[in-house]
């Protein structure tokens, strides 16, 4: 089950995260490589703090990378920011699932 809830704290973080580099940035995000890097080290502590669990930016930079791959297959017509907040969810719950194994 999602968490609405989670899911709207996630979005937000990604707005104010794609925010944030807009004002840092004159370049668009879809023309700089390096965007997941960036956004991982602005998100993770506010993430950690939504999912209540620790990540490193590596950890981030590859979800960031592998939500927008999946995204582009999958769902290219889902708003981006609805479907990444989703992927990090579910990849969340799913780490959590493995782990209680």
């Amino acid at each position: 089950m999602i968490d609405t809830n989670k899911i709207l704290q996630i979005k937000s973080l990604i707005d104010e995260t794609e925010r944030a580099r807009r004002v840092e940035s004159a370049e668009s995000i879809k023309k700089d490589p390096e965007w997941p890097l960036w956004y991982a080290q602005h998100m993770k502590f506010k993430l950690e703090k939504i999912l209540d669990r620790h990540f490193t930016v590596g950890e981030l930079v590859y979800l960031l990378i592998s939500a927008e791959n999946s995204h582009k297959k999958t769902s290219p017509k889902t708003e981006r920011i609805d479907f990444y907040a989703k992927y990090l969810l579910e990849r969340h719950h799913l780490q959590n699932e493995t782990s209680d194994v």
